[in-house]
């Protein structure tokens, strides 16, 4: 990997973790696992900081690299922010009737149901979500639009 490579490689995985971080520091609830999160999420971008700072310092131009350690922790990390995130998402839809949870039915598969976001069919007896314009969504289809676009994919309306 050429050195440009590298620092861009730093830059998008720094990027990509402080866009999760702000997601969840403006979620509500959840502060022993959010916090915990977040404290994670700042030594990580630390380190790539340390890392990115240390190879533009070496003279010899020998990139430091990261190490497989580092990418497992980064990828756990990046994992249970979106997992929290998700829940959060899920339990604010719920919570202010935003969205309800129905259980696919045998007719409803006979029917063709699929999901709005992603357009997979629907299983029986797989529970989705049902926004107040009666569009259906996988759950974790729905809650991960949720934390970036607030509107329903499949007619617009104000979720």
């Amino acid at each position: 990997m050429s050195s440009g490579d590298f620092f861009q490689h730093i830059r998008r995985l720094r990027a990509r973790l402080i866009y999760q971080r702000n997601l969840l520091a403006n979620m509500e609830g959840m502060q022993f696992l959010k916090r915990r999160l977040l404290d994670d999420s700042e030594r990580i971008i630390n380190h790539l900081n340390t890392v990115e700072a240390m190879s533009i310092a070496n003279s010899s131009n020998r990139l430091h690299g990261l190490s497989t350690e580092f990418y497992q922790r980064y990828e756990n990390l990046m994992q249970s922010m979106e997992f929290t995130l998700g829940l959060a998402a899920q339990i604010t839809l719920v919570r202010e009737g935003r969205m309800s949870e129905v259980r696919i039915t045998q007719a409803d598969v006979i029917a063709h149901a699929s999901c709005r976001a992603c357009g997979e069919r629907f299983s029986e007896g797989v529970v989705v979500g049902v926004l107040r314009c009666s569009h259906r969504f996988h759950r974790r289809c729905i809650v991960g639009r949720y934390a970036i676009q607030t509107r329903c994919p499949a007619c617009g309306i104000q979720i």
